[in-house]
């Protein structure tokens, strides 16, 4: 019987101090949930990152040059009978600007003209002789063969006579002509250049980054050391390779020259300054 009650006190005692810890962790869990909501709101930082374009440009330095240009020579060694241009003037496609002696290449043409009149009267004699086998064939293929050559003979000298007139290959703006009336020339010395302005080209080298910008069809802005004004311009080219020193390329640029409002801003070989601009995108971030 005592063993019983011993066993019972133990028992409440188990229960009583079960008891009291479960009351004391509620009470814990009960304070730390007062003390949580009581904490201060902490502050924070959101950045949202969104893509954005970014636009670089660089300045480079360049040169004008025509469309075409041009030095005026002669395919005959003659003297120079007439100039037909002024100096720095307008000319026009297939204007004559020089014109050579030509009184040799006219004699040598009217004598062949006689010995054509000759031959064709003696071929013609010939055909009919042959038509009565009066002649032997072998005779008028001979005098064939002579109205032939003599007609060769003068369709050479024709071409030599229009060699003899000069004429300007495009229209364009005439230089200064290194020779006059009288002067003694002979092929292949330049006799005045010719520049074809109607349409000008700027030339610049950029370095090999840019070449992902530098596409026919890509635009460019440029201006000029008289004129300060930005016009744009449109590439057209670019050289098949790059530098090997430099590892630059050479671009063309076109523009029309009628864009210019005073001409003699632009003109060949005149330096430019060309604005490149290259646009990529980039992620940026902003704060809230």
């Amino acid at each position: 019987m005592q063993i019983t009650f011993l066993k019972s006190i133990s028992m409440a005692l188990v229960i009583a101090v079960t008891a009291i810890a479960c009351s004391s962790k509620a009470s814990d869990d009960k304070q730390a949930k007062n003390t949580a909501t009581n904490m201060p709101a902490l502050p924070v930082d959101v950045k949202i990152v969104a893509a954005s374009t970014i636009e670089q440009s660089e300045v480079v330095a360049g040169s004008m040059v025509a469309n075409r240009v041009v030095d005026i020579t002669a395919e005959l060694p003659k003297k120079i009978s007439i100039v037909f241009f002024r100096d720095g003037s307008f000319v026009k496609a297939g204007q004559a600007l020089y014109k050579l002696q030509d009184s040799d290449i006219k004699a040598r043409i009217r004598q062949l003209d006689a010995d054509l009149h000759l031959a064709s009267i003696n071929e013609k004699r010939l055909n009919e002789l042959l038509k009565t086998e009066s002649v032997r064939r072998e005779e008028y293929d001979i005098a064939f063969a002579r109205l032939q050559s003599l007609q060769a003979q003068k369709e050479l000298l024709e071409v030599e006579l229009s060699k003899t007139v000069i004429k300007a290959p495009f229209s364009g703006i005439i230089g200064i002509s290194n020779v006059f009336a009288g002067s003694f020339i002979t092929p292949g010395v330049p006799l005045v250049s010719l520049v074809e302005q109607q349409i000008l080209k700027i030339q610049f080298s950029v370095s090999e980054k840019y070449l992902p910008v530098i596409k026919p069809g890509s635009k460019i802005y440029f201006s000029t050391a008289l004129n300060s004004d930005i016009t744009t311009a449109v590439i057209v080219s670019t050289d098949a390779s790059l530098d090997a020193q430099s590892r630059n390329i050479i671009v063309q640029a076109q523009f029309p020259i009628r864009v210019i409002n005073i001409e003699p801003v632009c003109r060949h070989g005149f330096h430019s300054v060309q604005q490149l601009k290259m646009r990529s995108r980039s992620c940026c971030q902003q704060r809230h």
